[in-house]
C-alpha cells in the first residue's frame, strides 16, 4: 500500500513537471519567447486535413525540444498526440518524458506511452533499430490512432533522408533561424508546404 502511494504521489510531481516546461528563447526569434498560442492557432488551422506536422530546422539552436514537447502537451487537452523524434544524435524527446531510450533495453519497436495519457513518442532510438528511416508506413499507420503527429526535425537538412521526410509530412512550421533559405528550399523542392516561419 505504500508503494502505491508512492508511485501515485510520483506520477503526480512528473505530471505538474512536464506540464511546467518553461518556454526556451529561439535564435531563431531573434532571443524572443516562442508564441505557443500562435503555433497551436496555426496547426487548428489545418483543421479537416491530415494532422501531421513536420517541426523543421537547421539546427538545435533553431529548435529546441521544448516547443514541440510543449506543444503536444497543450494539443493533448483534448486531443490524442503522437511526437516522433528525428533528433537521432540526443532521444531528447524520450528524456523530456523520463522515458528509457537505449535500443538494448527494447526489442519492440513501437510508441511508448508517457505520463500523460493521450501523448505518445515515437523515440529516436526506433529508427536505429530498423537500420531504415520510413517514415510513410509509420504516418499512415499512426493517422488512424492520433488525432496530431508531430514530427521532430531539429536539423532536418543534414539527415540523409531529407527529402523523403519532408514529402511525406506535408505542412511543416519552419524554424529558419540564420540559414533559413537551405531549410526553405529543401521544403519547397519537397512539396512540403509551410504553415508557418519562425
Amino acid at each position: 500500500m505504500p508503494a502505491l502511494i508512492l508511485g501515485v504521489l510520483a506520477i503526480l510531481v512528473f505530471k505538474k513537471k512536464i506540464k511546467s516546461v518553461k518556454p526556451e528563447k529561439s535564435k531563431a526569434n531573434g532571443k524572443r519567447n516562442v508564441n505557443y498560442e500562435d503555433i497551436l492557432e496555426t496547426i487548428r488551422k489545418q483543421n479537416g486535413r491530415l494532422h501531421t506536422i513536420l517541426f523543421a530546422a537547421n539546427s538545435l539552436d533553431d529548435l529546441p525540444v521544448t516547443i514541440p514537447v510543449n506543444v503536444a502537451i497543450r494539443l493533448s487537452k483534448n486531443h490524442t498526440c503522437l511526437l516522433i523524434d528525428l533528433g537521432t544524435r540526443r532521444n531528447a524527446i524520450a528524456r523530456a518524458f523520463d522515458l528509457d531510450a537505449s535500443p538494448e533495453n527494447h526489442s519492440r519497436i513501437t510508441s511508448c506511452s508517457t505520463q500523460l495519457k493521450d501523448v505518445s513518442v515515437w523515440p529516436a532510438r526506433n529508427f536505429e533499430l530498423l537500420k531504415q528511416m520510413n517514415l510513410r508506413p509509420l504516418l499512415d499507420n499512426a493517422a488512424k490512432k492520433y488525432d496530431y503527429i508531430l514530427v521532430y526535425a531539429p536539423y532536418l537538412t543534414t539527415l540523409p533522408d531529407r527529402r523523403q521526410i519532408a514529402a511525406c509530412t506535408k505542412r511543416a512550421i519552419a524554424f529558419s533561424g540564420n540559414n533559413g533559405s537551405r531549410l526553405m528550399k529543401l521544403l519547397k523542392q519537397c512539396n512540403c508546404k509551410v504553415i508557418k516561419e519562425m
